[in-house]
């Protein structure tokens, strides 16, 4: 099984993965970008990774990748990355702090 990792640098969303053994043939790994529901197109990647830059003028980003061994797909991941999910902190009763998650 092939997870997809997501880092933050510097204004990019970064997603990074392993790709999985295939037994037989050439292998290639395409992705499929999907930013705010506007979908992209299937990209031949020659890494393992991919870096949408500018990430937090979208709300989501979420990207499938597939993996092919002779032309078939052996398998397919997806992973996302929300500015959703940062923390904001909030005043509490009494004057006491806290960071919540926007989630």
């Amino acid at each position: 099984m092939t997870n997809i990792t997501t880092s933050f640098v510097e204004g990019s969303a970064r997603f990074s993965w392993s790709v999985p053994e295939a037994s037989f043939g050439e292998k290639s790994t395409e992705v499929f970008v999907t930013r705010d529901g506007d979908p992209g197109n299937w990209t031949l990647v020659g890494n393992q990774s991919y870096t949408v830059r500018d990430c937090l003028t979208f709300s989501t980003i979420e990207i499938d990748v597939r993996f092919l061994s002779s032309r078939k797909e052996i398998a397919l991941c997806r992973g996302l990355f929300t500015k959703l999910n940062k923390r904001k902190i909030s005043i509490l009763w009494r004057g006491f702090w806290s960071v919540q998650s926007m989630a």
